[in-house]
């Protein structure tokens, strides 16, 4: 069953979030089980969704390289998992 995760990253800034996401290289190379990732600033951090085809995969992904990246930027953030019921994606998916 596909999976959201909600993160909060209080405190973490875009240089933050762009350095990690420069490691983890999601745009460059495919992600085994990672359907979606969005992201953007919150009044007191950074905050991004995903959703993944199920909270195995995004384990494995988890344990292989995504904690080491996040713990480089920062130490304290929030994760927040749910069922995923239905997705709708609109026309656009790069909205930047």
């Amino acid at each position: 069953m596909a999976i959201a995760i909600l993160y909060e990253f209080p405190g973490m800034g875009q240089e933050q979030y762009d350095a990690i996401m420069e490691e983890l290289d999601f745009s460059n190379q495919p992600t085994p089980g990672l359907l979606f990732h969005v992201s953007g600033p919150q009044d007191d951090g950074w905050q991004a969704v995903e959703v993944w085809e199920s909270e195995e995969t995004w384990q494995a992904y988890c344990d292989q390289s995504y904690m080491d990246a996040v713990q480089k930027q920062i130490q304290t953030f929030h994760v927040a998992f749910f069922p995923v019921h239905k997705v709708f994606l609109g026309e656009s998916t790069n909205p930047s």
